[in-house]
């Protein structure tokens, strides 16, 4: 059975993730270019961290939707607070991957980011698995991206500039849409 934005019944995508954070117990790492999350998603996020779980998120440094990047910005202070580490990645290559692992055994690979967009409007496509062998390769080559990333710190996070926080705040009004 096919399942689709347009079925109106399930956001098939957006439930696995979901059911994915709730259920880990040691860590959850996630890789997007995109990454506008509805506030279920930023509750399991940070239900996850607070009880315990080492969640990590690599997001680009440099957008290429200025916009998108904002919108992304303003969910940052309560996920740092909870302690969600998020990484800016400044490789020279494009970060494009869309994954997550969840304790070591369960990855998904697919065309959807973490925003609504990918979860609820378009056709998207990720494979999950569940085993040690696709989530351990995701997790290697998860940790080599992070070489090339840097973690942002709360309480330096925090004293950001009062444009970029207006800013933020303005497109977090708009992040449904984006």
């Amino acid at each position: 059975m096919a399942i689709g934005p347009d079925d109106g019944r399930t956001y098939a995508i957006e439930t696995i993730y979901f059911a994915a954070l709730t259920l880990a117990k040691k860590r959850a790492w996630l890789t997007t270019p995109y990454f506008i999350p509805d506030l279920t998603l930023v509750a399991a996020l940070r239900t996850a961290a607070l009880r315990g779980v080492d969640v990590r998120i690599l997001l680009p440094r440099t957008p290429n939707q200025p916009f998108v990047y904002h919108a992304a910005r303003s969910f940052f202070p309560e996920l740092l607070e909870a302690g969600v580490k998020i990484y800016e990645y400044s490789n020279s290559k494009e970060l494009h991957a869309k994954t997550a692992t969840v304790d070591g055994c369960w990855a998904t690979v697919g065309s959807a980011n973490l925003d609504l967009r990918s979860f609820r409007l378009n056709f998207e496509t990720n494979a999950v698995a569940y085993g040690p062998k696709l989530a351990g390769e995701l997790e290697l080559l998860f940790e080599r991206d992070l070489e090339h990333a840097s973690l942002l710190v709360f309480l330096k996070f925090r004293k950001r500039a009062f444009l970029d926080r207006a800013y933020e705040g303005a497109a977090r009004v708009l992040a449904p849409l984006l």
